[in-house]
């Protein structure tokens, strides 16, 4: 074979150099688009997600301030009322005791809409609380531990709850367990949410392929929307773990 002449040997060295600056452009283009992209979506959930709890606020207001003294009023006129006989004092009582479960019921939901323990005494005091109330209603045994936590913001305490109540949630719902163990702590500059269950977990690959469900969903999002990292560890019949990791 003849050697390339020069020429020849120039012409291909620059024609690799510009094939290969292409590719460099092109890789360093996608990357960019990519990124903002991510960015973009990133913009978007975070701002459904604070459309949503604004409005989660709001309603649980609107309960508290303005439904429950209507029926609190209501209920006072009621307790007023006198010389009723037999057959009608039954009656009120039925409706008195009717009252008092509706501002029960109220006091939940607006409670699970906007918790006032989340805002006034912070995120600990009211994922136990929430642990609690699930001891004493539910199937499950919930234990709660936590480190010492530096201060946190108002919109991570309350993704933080709302990821730890959609775990809670999710456990009663598909696990079938026993057992949930949450433990919060700091890690050098993470977060760290470690939840266990005793459950029968599931196959955490054929779920993502087949389309996550709703509660997973909700876990990725608010974990994304805190730039956090959300690993799954479940296999069927070995429980399930998750693993949260927030940057701080």
């Amino acid at each position: 074979m003849h050697a390339l002449s020069p020429s020849l040997f120039v012409a291909i060295l620059i024609a690799c150099l510009i094939v290969l600056v292409l590719i460099v452009f092109f890789t360093a283009t996608m990357i960019r688009y990519q990124r903002r992209n991510l960015a973009l979506y990133k913009e978007k959930l975070a701002a459904e997600i604070t459309t949503l709890e604004k409005e989660r606020t709001r309603m649980a207001e609107d309960l508290h301030d303005e439904l429950g003294p209507v029926l609190v009023g209501v209920k006072l006129k009621l307790n007023s009322l006198d010389g009723l006989n037999k057959e009608d004092q039954t009656i009120l009582d039925n409706v008195h005791s009717d009252i008092i479960g509706l501002l029960n019921r109220m006091q939940d939901i607006s409670n699970d809409l906007m918790p006032v323990v989340l805002i006034k005494k912070g995120l600990v005091k009211a994922i136990d609380q929430a642990a609690d109330k699930i001891n004493h209603n539910s199937g499950l045994h919930v234990m709660f531990s936590s480190g010492k936590l530096p201060e946190l913001s108002q919109p991570v305490m309350i993704n933080l709850y709302r990821i730890c109540r959609e775990i809670m949630t999710n456990t009663i719902k598909h696990a079938e367990a026993k057992e949930l163990s949450i433990h919060l702590q700091r890690i050098e500059n993470k977060l760290v949410l470690v939840t266990v269950d005793d459950g029968k977990g599931f196959d955490h690959r054929k779920s993502s392929s087949q389309g996550r469900g709703h509660g997973l969903v909700n876990l990725h999002n608010r974990t994304e929307m805190l730039d956090g990292e959300l690993y799954v560890d479940s296999k069927p019949g070995k429980g399930t773990k998750y693993r949260i990791e927030i940057p701080i």
